[in-house]
């Protein structure tokens, strides 16, 4: 990603963000560390109302703000006067919080489900960037605001974490590293950016249960794994797609919605597959909706659990006939 292919709409991201006093920094639900980290680097170089998470952020991203002493609002602040909602194309979570007449700005590298147009006044979508945490950066450096040092280590963290330590990451995202390990006065290999946490008790319970219930097929070369978890999808779909699964479908029940969350491995997303395109077909068939990228994404809806499996493998297993 080259700032100068968005310069217009990261001038008026920074015009935006600099005519507003109490800016609230949102992240999504149950935030993630390029999420945490991308809120965090604005906060430092546009100070704002807060950084207002709706619900608890994920386990690293936890340790990362706690190590990196970064301020998390648990109430969303009265006087925000525009809300940036980051790493996720849909507002609707954000939007009975807001006051009349406030500003929404999206800043965001998911390929769109669902995104709410109506009332949003500037979206900043970048589906090529690998993580949000490189948009960030690039609209910094854009902007002549460099990151301060922690800013700058917090969003290396950021981008490893989303691009799976630099293996997804482009000539763009190794050109912004370059940029941010020099402010940071980092190595590559430093310590600080490890992106390894021990996995708890009840992750390890759900990754062991995921596995117990886990059905498979294998079809033209091509596996894929679908199961359900009561919590720790990711977790679960992880280890099972670095267990040799090209496709993996966990699903879990909650507040009356079902969500599968899915990811597909390198060998299928070089084959042309698209885990977004997948969910978009199921969701038009079931109702709901879906985001995130062709090789990791989430699809919400209020069908049959199983019926949402047995599709989602039905689904692969149909593209795996026509390759």
């Amino acid at each position: 990603m080259k700032p100068t292919d968005d310069a217009s709409v990261f001038d008026g991201a920074i015009r935006l963000l600099e005519s507003k006093v109490h800016p609230v920094y949102v992240l999504h639900p149950h935030p993630d560390a390029d999420c945490v980290a991308s809120a965090y680097a604005l906060y430092s170089a546009f100070p704002g109302a807060a950084i207002w998470s709706p619900s608890k952020p994920d386990r690293f991203a936890q340790l990362m703000i706690e190590r990196h002493s970064i301020p998390v609002a648990e109430e969303f602040p009265d006087q925000a006067d525009l809300a940036v909602i980051l790493d996720t194309p849909h507002t609707a979570f954000v939007r009975d919080h807001l006051k009349r007449g406030t500003s929404i700005m999206v800043i965001d590298h998911h390929e769109q489900g669902q995104t709410e147009e109506n009332g949003v006044t500037l979206s900043l979508t970048v589906p090529r960037a690998p993580s949000c945490s490189e948009i960030v950066a690039e609209l910094l450096l854009h902007a002549g605001r460099r990151p301060e040092r922690n800013a700058a280590e917090v969003l290396l963290i950021g981008i490893l974490s989303d691009t799976g330590g630099l293996k997804r990451a482009t000539a763009s995202t190794l050109r912004t590293c370059a940029s941010l390990l020099e402010l940071a006065g980092l190595e590559i290999q430093s310590p600080t950016l490890s992106r390894s946490v021990p996995m708890e008790e009840g992750e390890q319970v759900a990754v062991l249960k995921g596995m117990q219930r886990m059905v498979y097929r294998r079809v033209g070369g091509f596996t894929v794994c679908c199961t359900h978890s009561s919590a720790f999808e990711s977790t679960v779909a992880s280890v099972l797609l670095s267990a040799g699964a090209d496709a993996v479908f966990v699903a879990a029940e909650s507040g009356g919605f079902v969500r599968v969350t899915g990811r597909a491995s390198e060998r299928v997303l070089a084959r042309g597959f698209n885990l977004v395109t997948l969910f978009r077909s199921i969701a038009a068939g079931f109702g709901g909706e879906t985001g995130g990228h062709p090789g990791a994404a989430v699809l919400k809806s209020e069908a049959d659990m199983e019926a949402l499996l047995n599709s989602c493998a039905a689904e692969f297993i149909d593209w795996c006939n026509g390759v």
